[in-house]
């Protein structure tokens, strides 16, 4: 048994890479960070003895055009497999499926415009979209039995609860590992819920996970990383895991990175789009105080129009491409007034609250320049073996989730949190867990 308090790595808690017979699902809504996550996740799998078998669902949710989400992830799947092979390497036995959810998105994500084109529009490489889809929700209790889950997109708020606020416990059974196991979590904008459901929604999982005999694991941009070590969750187009990537598969790879640097752009002025168009967000009635007023102000002073969050977002990003065109970086007016509005955002509420605008600032900075890499690099800190970060703690529902790390636990604690993290050694250990040099 560990020390009280001391830090322990994934493969102290759990056996699930060591098993010869073990299963694993991932929950994604299948953007470029959650390919980089689903392509690390699958290399470290064919890093086993060749005499291990493993099977990997992967639960898509909080998307619309799923049957391209499916086949993205897919074509992944393909393309680790044959990367490995062409490398000379024996592989395990890894069978690897896509589910769709029964419960599409409303609307789709930003991501979906042009991630997932060439699965429509027949372009050369790509394999077209398969509208003969498998769902998650139809799979016996029996397929549902794992020794890994991670969670790397908004299961809760797209599966779990209602619109009018109610929760479905059975749902929650579905990420729910066997004995020995671990429920990983990116923690943060995936794990938000409505707050009239979180500290019920938390007590219930965690119930469930310990009866189970499992632990849960979370990682997050706002407590995970040393913060004088780095912004994470970031990374440039040439990065050398991208470099790694694109020399296993080019076209694809490309293509990827094309559409993260265009996400990036839309994630920014949508999460200015939040703010600018809010009315009920954590705090209250923001036209009844301070926040209001700044956020009132900065509309006035930037001249921004009124209307739902996705033509207010729109609206920004089409004049943020033409400032840009136009206009040097630091004239360009949407730039400005994002900064505005993450320092009254990080006035009235605290910087916690303002850390996805600081994000969109840094995106809107290094337009171009800077790729979203949150889930792969997440999952790369908690594969690696290197050095033991992780940290028993009990989770708080005042306010959004957070971990409260715990110094007298020891290794039965059920929940556990990364922290202090160097934000360039985890690009080095992403960088490890994409190539092939690693394999066995």
């Amino acid at each position: 048994m560990a020390t009280a308090g001391a830090p322990l790595r994934l493969s102290d808690l759990t056996n699930f890479f060591s098993l010869e017979k073990a299963r694993a699902i991932l929950v994604s809504d299948v953007k470029l960070d959650d390919t980089l996550c689903l392509w690390t996740f699958l290399m470290q799998n064919f890093r086993r003895p060749t005499h291990h078998q493993v099977e990997i669902d992967l639960y898509v949710t909080g998307i619309q055009d799923s049957a391209a989400a499916v086949r993205l992830a897919r074509h992944i799947s393909d393309s680790v497999r044959e990367a490995v092979k062409v490398s000379g390497r024996s592989l395990c036995n890894l069978s690897f499926r896509a589910l769709a959810s029964r419960r599409p998105a409303r609307n789709a994500p930003r991501h979906e415009m042009d991630t997932y084109a060439p699965y429509r529009d027949g372009s050369l490489g790509f394999p077209p979209a398969d509208e003969q889809l498998l769902f998650w929700e139809d799979l016996p209790k029996e397929a549902r039995s794992v020794d890994f889950v991670g969670v790397i997109a908004q299961f809760f708020n797209f599966e779990v609860v209602n619109d009018k606020g109610e929760m479905s416990e059975d749902i929650l059974d579905f990420i729910v590992p066997n004995r020995g196991g671990v429920l990983a979590f990116q923690s943060g904008f995936n794990t938000q819920v409505p707050s009239n459901v979180e500290e019920a929604l938390w007590q219930t999982l965690s119930r469930k996970v310990q009866k189970a005999g499992a632990k849960m694991v979370f990682i997050s941009n706002r407590f995970s990383f040393d913060k004088a070590s780095g912004r994470p969750g970031n990374a440039p187009p040439d990065a050398s895991f991208l470099k790694t990537l694109l020399q296993c598969d080019a076209k694809l790879w490309s293509h990827l990175r094309d559409a993260g640097l265009k996400e990036s752009t839309r994630f920014a002025v949508d999460q200015m789009a939040k703010w600018l168009t809010a009315t009920e967000m954590p705090g209250g009635d923001y036209s009844k105080n301070e926040l209001g007023s700044g956020l009132a102000g900065i509309k006035a002073k930037y001249e921004i129009c009124e209307g739902s969050p996705q033509q207010v977002s729109e609206g920004l990003l089409k004049r943020f491409l033409k400032s840009h065109a136009d206009e040097a970086q630091d004239q360009n007016a949407v730039l400005a007034a994002c900064r505005d509005l993450q320092m009254v955002v990080s006035t009235a509420c605290g910087p916690e609250v303002a850390d996805y605008l600081g994000r969109a600032v840094a995106n809107l900075e290094k337009f171009g320049q800077t790729l979203e890499c949150t889930d792969g690099q997440h999952f790369a800190v908690l594969m690696q073996t290197e050095v033991a970060l992780l940290y028993p703690c009990k989770l708080l529902c005042d306010g959004p989730m957070q971990p409260h790390f715990l110094e007298d636990a020891g290794s039965e604690c059920v929940s556990w949190a990364a922290r202090g993290v160097n934000v360039p050694q985890a690009l080095g250990w992403l960088e490890n867990a994409v190539s092939l040099e690693m394999c066995p």
